[in-house]
């Protein structure tokens, strides 16, 4: 159940930035993954974005566990 969990979670995390990466809002990219704008911005950030900006990630290593809030989603 937690690798579905971990599958579901890295292929949402890859549409958003899939779509923030083409140059979408967040608002839009929001409302197609249908989560909260707040949330699209924890993870832009997480994956280098700033101001809509992919900038060098100091941090190169992302975990899929650090974006445990997804769950409420049902991922």
């Amino acid at each position: 159940m937690e690798e579905k969990a971990t599958i579901s979670r890295r292929e949402l995390v890859e549409k958003i930035a899939n779509l923030y990466g083409k140059r979408e809002s967040q608002k839009n990219v929001a409302t197609k993954a249908k989560i909260s704008v707040r949330d699209v911005g924890k993870i832009t950030r997480a994956l280098g974005y700033s101001h809509g900006v992919h900038a060098p990630v100091r941090n190169a290593l992302i975990f899929l566990k650090d974006f445990s809030f997804l769950e409420k989603y049902g991922v």
